[in-house]
């Protein structure tokens, strides 16, 4: 298009940048007991203390016990060096799969401009060209995931697990890629200054007069919450200013 030959919203090359997510990272315990309750699909227990530690300089996120885990799917959690396979892991899974506790946490990460979602030399089935994430987490947000990860195998072990693990440690690779945990978000970074951002206060793309964005891609940051609510008011006061301007119009 000869009115934006860099792309819509692109003429300050920062469309696509600063691609987040959050890392939804876990920590098991293994009772001597049954602790599962299955009361229903959700979590059933958030605690928010370890969000924001400016003290500490840690940004993590919101602790959640997990989902209800189906039995085939609790096949996977194992504690460290449990057989996986045979007849020892079909026992373990008969008779010890609810004495499994696992919480959750949705760290936030830190956004990147060099964190970006580019188009792809792939097509989808409808020929439609698709993206790629490009770029490497803020290391600061692998040290947020770890502090995170080793306050929940505390509170764990203080509600009496006899084993308690934590897998982000031997995965660092999989927390450190550009927009690979749940919740994308940022590509279309929302500011004041056109050169920093995609989006106006209102929302709208800069350089043209009518066109606004009501999603998760305008979000500065995600927060250390799942963002749907978020999502929702952003989406409400945008629409409400629409509402406003054109009805004078």
């Amino acid at each position: 298009n000869w009115m934006f030959p860099a792309g819509i919203g692109n003429q300050n090359d920062q469309l696509g940048r600063n691609l987040q997510s959050h890392f939804y990272i876990g920590s098991y315990g293994l009772f001597d007991r049954d602790v599962l309750a299955y009361e229903g699909p959700g979590a059933t227990l958030a605690i928010s203390d370890f969000n924001h530690l400016p003290r500490e300089g840690i940004i993590g996120g919101v602790i959640c016990t997990e989902f209800y885990i189906l039995p085939w799917a609790s096949s996977r959690r194992r504690p460290p060096g449990a057989p996986r396979w045979g007849a020892e892991h079909k026992r373990f899974q008969r008779e010890d799969y609810k004495k499994i506790k696992e919480l959750l946490a949705c760290v936030q990460q830190i956004p990147s401009a060099e964190c970006r979602a580019v188009p792809s030399e792939s097509r989808d089935k409808y020929n439609v060209p698709m993206v790629r994430a490009v770029g490497q987490a803020d290391a600061r947000t692998w040290d947020n995931a770890k502090f995170i990860s080793g306050k929940m195998a505390e509170i764990i072990k203080q509600a009496g697990a006899k084993t308690v693990w934590q897998p982000i440690l031997a995965s660092k690779q999989k927390y450190g890629g550009a927009g690979n945990g749940q919740h994308q978000a940022g590509t279309c970074r929302m500011g004041k200054d056109p050169k920093k951002s995609v989006v106006d206060p209102n929302c709208k793309v800069w350089g043209t007069d009518n066109l606004y964005i009501g999603d998760a891609s305008v979000h500065v940051n995600n927060g250390g919450f799942n963002p749907v609510l978020t999502i929702m008011a952003l989406a409400y006061r945008t629409g409400g200013h629409i509402v406003q301007k054109y009805s004078k119009a």
